[in-house]
């Protein structure tokens, strides 16, 4: 309910309990398979939790096909 209300806090604390190595994880699996790359654009900051990287529709496209392929991208 939060998140349709855009309450931004609660993506937040969300990202707070999740903990930075988890969200670290999913985006190395689904955004930046490639260490590089990763290193260039990923920020280890809550603000992720708010939609701050750069991800185009292409890599935002195949991060969702993972939910399809059981977690396989």
């Amino acid at each position: 309910t939060a998140l349709v209300k855009s309450k931004n806090t609660a993506a937040v604390q969300i990202a707070e309990r999740l903990g930075m190595s988890n969200i670290d994880h999913y985006f190395t699996k689904y955004f930046f398979p490639n260490e590089q790359e990763k290193k260039s654009r990923f920020r280890p900051d809550l603000s992720v939790a708010l939609g701050s990287l750069e991800i185009s529709p292409l890599e935002m496209a195949t991060a969702f096909s993972g939910f399809v392929n059981q977690g396989t991208v």
